[in-house]
């Protein structure tokens, strides 16, 4: 396995320095501990549990946060309600974009915010899971 990863390494760097050559570009090659201790730490976190300070201040303390969101399609415009933390009414959420979803449907939804900036609604992914 590991002499898979060094030969596909010596690959990729092999076909970057010839399309550097070609293009006269400069390349710069990063050794793996270089780029992960770089990497922000990844929090998995439910949305009852994730705070405004949490998010305006991840990227300085180098956090990535994915927010898990349990909801219910409430109707056939595909609005829903917030389950966890069960509040009386809800808080809205819209699966607009979940084509299979329908009234009745439990969707648990992962939210990625961008590790580098601290914009409280700065989500880079979204994915929904109908159970």
């Amino acid at each position: 396995m590991m002499n898979r990863i060094k030969k596909a390494l010596i690959i990729t760097l092999a076909s970057i320095s010839i399309i550097g050559n070609v293009t006269s570009a400069p390349v710069q090659a990063r050794t793996f501990p270089d780029v992960a201790k770089n990497a922000p730490i990844t929090k998995v976190i439910d949305c009852n549990d994730l705070t405004e300070e949490m998010l305006t201040t991840r990227a300085d303390h180098n956090i990535m946060y994915i927010e898990r969101i349990i909801g219910k399609v409430t109707d056939n415009e595909k609005n829903g309600t917030v389950l966890n933390p069960p509040v009386d009414g809800g808080y809205y959420i819209s699966y607009a974009s979940v084509d299979d979803a329908e009234i009745g449907d439990t969707i648990i939804t992962y939210c990625v915010y961008n590790p580098y900036s601290n914009y409280d609604d700065d989500v880079i992914e979204r994915w929904d899971f109908i159970q």
